[in-house]
């Protein structure tokens, strides 16, 4: 390819950049749509997950969880953000004239070539819905005394000597006591997804996922998220990866958007989920905690994410590398 042609490659307007997005994304997205709505419709592993959730933080899950599904290009994993939280944290003009659009949950889900074998796209579909169920604990359950629970411990003299111990052995992000807690609790949520029993629980009221694949949310969000980065975010965390994402897997973004460290993303992803993270750390931990709190009718409170932490700090004492 001459220069001319590879310079009219990097020539492209953002609107053209959503065109190529939406058409890159609808087939997949189809395909998850409809593999999720297989997966979850009368399921009773859902209804029980749901109830679980419910009767650990004391609150209902709403009878129907929105759930608006977008492309994670170029990535084998699931990414629950750039979503909803945007409505409140974020002031970029991009995700301004967003405001109140999405409802629900907002998830990105890998491109459907990441699947090897129908086997992993069935466990791909069972890993994303607990992940939804994952984001569903932060936007539902973890409400403003659950919040300041996480904010009591996280300053406790305690926890943050058990944060200084993960930072030995890992770089950059560790996670939040929010992000250890809600892990910890999915760890829990995919194993009863996962397992062969027929539960005998279920979600104190009907319950069901909407999955829905709209072409103007999926054209608006990717320019938000590019946009975002470039003006806000500046190469870091889940808004570069996806920025980069779709830079690999169309070949060029428009003129001022392209990624200048096409590492740097990757790396972010990397270190989020080093094996010293607390996303990795809370899904190893011990669910016998969950167990008892789910037998004696005890919601979490500042006591169960001190115990958390102190099984943390358990887990870094016997796995130093």
């Amino acid at each position: 390819m001459s220069d001319t042609e590879t310079e009219g490659l990097k020539e492209i307007s953002f609107e053209q950049f959503e065109g190529e997005v939406w058409d890159k994304s609808k087939a997949d997205l189809s395909v998850w749509k409809d593999s999720f709505e297989k997966f979850c419709n009368n399921n009773p592993k859902v209804e029980l997950s749901v109830a679980v959730l419910e009767a650990l933080y004391g609150h209902d899950i709403p009878d129907i969880l929105p759930v608006n599904l977008h492309l994670f290009p170029e990535s084998p994993g699931y990414q629950g953000e750039p979503g909803h939280a945007f409505d409140k944290v974020d002031e970029t003009p991009e995700y301004a004239k967003l405001r109140g659009r999405f409802q629900g949950i907002v998830s990105w889900v890998r491109e459907i070539r990441q699947n090897k074998t129908e086997e992993r796209k069935n466990e791909y579909t069972l890993s994303a819905v607990n992940m939804m169920l994952h984001e569903g604990q932060h936007q539902y359950l973890q409400r403003s005394k659950v919040r300041g629970y996480f904010h009591e411990v996280e300053e406790l003299p305690e926890v943050i000597a058990i944060k200084e111990k993960i930072k030995q052995h890992q770089e950059g992000y560790i996670g939040s006591t929010k992000e250890l807690i809600t892990s910890y609790i999915d760890s829990y949520t995919k194993a009863i997804l996962a397992s062969d029993i027929s539960p005998k629980s279920k979600a104190n009221h009907s319950f069901s996922f909407d999955f829905s694949v709209h072409e103007a949310d999926v054209k608006d969000l990717a320019t938000a998220v590019v946009k975002a980065d470039v003006r806000k975010y500046e190469g870091k965390g889940p808004h570069a990866i996806i920025r980069n994402g779709w830079q690999k897997l169309l070949g060029r973004l428009p003129k001022g958007h392209e990624t200048i460290n096409a590492e740097t993303a990757e790396a972010s992803l990397s270190k989020k989920l080093n094996k010293h993270s607390v996303y990795t750390i809370g899904r190893s931990l011990d669910k016998v905690l969950i167990e008892e709190y789910l037998r004696d009718g005890k919601t979490v409170d500042q006591d169960f994410i001190l115990q958390v932490w102190r099984m943390v700090d358990t887990y870094i004492e016997d796995k130093p590398e």
